[in-house]
């Protein structure tokens, strides 16, 4: 598992299942397993399907697992903390640089005034991008409709 073979070991795991007894046994071992870490819980996830056990014990293990719920793709949470959110009236954009990105704005003369968005720094790439598509959809949408 230290090469984060993962997937491999969570097969390897479901072949002991019958070796270690009653079926609850395997689906608390399972879900412990898929604690370790969003990669081991990702190829749980994954082998849970494979394997051959009841659908109830598969919705188990499944229910189980740790939400992912509210939480970003393990692809858009990794990378280097390095990007930041800026915004300006009517815009919003990422960079890696701001006072480049500044320069860039003036130069282009869009009459662009970024401003950091506060508390949106140190971000992966990913993480950026999820916010700045999130501000993008809010003002995008359209108002709430008053039906009283």
């Amino acid at each position: 598992m230290w090469k984060g073979k993962f997937t491999g070991a969570g097969l390897a795991f479901v072949g002991l299942i019958p070796y270690i007894g009653d079926g609850t046994k395997g689906v608390r071992l399972l879900a412990d397993f898929a604690k370790k870490s969003d990669r081991a819980a990702d190829a749980v996830r994954e082998v849970v399907p494979k394997i051959q056990l009841p659908n109830s014990a598969k919705e188990k293990i499944l229910s189980l697992l740790p939400s992912t719920v509210g939480r970003l793709p393990r692809q858009l949470r990794d990378g280097p903390k390095k990007y930041m959110v800026y915004t300006s009236p009517n815009y919003i954009g990422i960079t890696s640089d701001f006072n480049r990105r500044v320069r860039q704005h003036a130069r282009a003369g869009r009459g662009i005034a970024p401003t950091p968005m506060q508390g949106a720094e140190n971000l992966s790439l990913g993480q950026a991008r999820s916010i700045e598509q999130a501000c993008i959809e809010q003002v995008d949408s359209p108002p709430p409709v008053d039906v009283s």
